[in-house]
């Protein structure tokens, strides 16, 4: 598909799936990141000015848990692996505001690497793309020096173009040669995983990296913005205390319980007398997919209907007495 667009054009009508999903803080809203459904959402304001991008999707619970989103105003992209087109169009769109901040954490090895490059730089997928997007690593070396499990991991292709590495990241992950089962050269290289901190480590290591970063103030809208928002809210609020002032006032259950008891058995003696189960079964033979009690409903229902008006007058005058 990539080739193909890139030599004819975009296929029309074409879309591709969602994968990773986008968190917003406070508003516990999600977005699946397809190419549809990021062309369809509109960034909120003044609800986040920051987005970090981990490279797996298992790693959020702990990020929820601990409401990192939230303590940074921050949305949180939990992907599944290298960032989707649709990802990077949505960071794309961010890049036109510059009151956003984006991030990045992922494994320290070659693939977590080059995550990090290809949410930064255009590739063969996105000619012209290009996001500042800041690597809060793992880094091979930083994980060393926090004690973190290494592990090994087979090679059998050289490592990605571009990457920018240590001497010692270098050697790590280009790792020792060697022959597989079948004769064919493979390198045994290591890494580390964001798998190997724990829990607290983790939120512990994003943290330090959004204030190595100067990343860690709270949106704070201007005057004119918050103005606005004291306003609704003040306003929201009145009209919620005065619901509940009207409703500890006037007791609407007795009113509708004495009103219901004086007009049911009347208004509906002729509608509930014509419910034989002869008619009920005539009702099933046309709408064969409901219940009976649907048959029973249809013409009480629309008996209420037709009787608005007579009960807002019921109501008007059991409010006047």
């Amino acid at each position: 598909m990539p080739a193909y667009e890139r030599e004819v054009g975009k296929l029309r009508g074409g879309y591709y799936v969602a994968r990773g999903t986008l968190h917003e803080p406070h508003t516990e809203k999600t977005v699946e990141l397809g190419t549809r459904e990021v062309a369809d959402y509109t960034f909120p304001a003044w609800v986040y000015d920051k987005i970090l991008f981990v490279e797996k999707q298992g790693l959020y619970p702990p990020l929820a848990t601990a409401q990192l989103a939230e303590r940074y105003d921050m949305a949180i992209i939990a992907g599944e692996g290298f960032a989707t087109v649709a990802a990077r169009q949505l960071l794309q769109r961010t890049d036109r505001d510059r009151t956003y901040r984006l991030f990045v954490l992922h494994d320290a090895d070659p693939a977590g690497y080059n995550i990090a490059r290809t949410l930064r730089a255009q590739t063969a997928r996105m000619p012209g793309y290009r996001v500042e997007v800041i690597d809060l690593g793992l880094r091979f070396e930083d994980g060393e020096a926090m004690g973190l499990q290494r592990e090994t991991f087979t090679r059998r292709k050289a490592l990605p173009v571009g990457l920018e590495l240590t001497e010692r990241e270098r050697a790590v992950f280009q790792g020792r040669r060697t022959v597989d089962g079948k004769g064919k050269s493979v390198w045994i290289g290591e890494r580390i995983e964001l798998n190997a901190f724990s829990s607290p480590q983790l939120v512990d290591y994003i943290e330090q990296g959004l204030k190595d970063a100067g990343a860690t103030a709270k949106v704070v809208p201007d005057a004119a913005t918050i103005g606005r928002e004291a306003r609704d809210i003040a306003r929201a609020r009145t009209e919620a205390a005065l619901r509940r002032a009207i409703e500890d006032a006037v007791d609407i259950d007795a009113i509708v319980k004495a009103i219901a008891d004086a007009w049911v058995p009347d208004a509906f003696a002729e509608d509930i007398a014509g419910l034989t189960p002869e008619a009920v079964a005539a009702h099933l033979e046309r709408f064969p997919t409901l219940r009976w009690t649907a048959a029973v409903d249809d013409p009480l229902a629309a008996r209420v209907a037709g009787a608005r008006d007579e009960l807002r007058r019921l109501v008007d005058e059991a409010l006047a007495t």
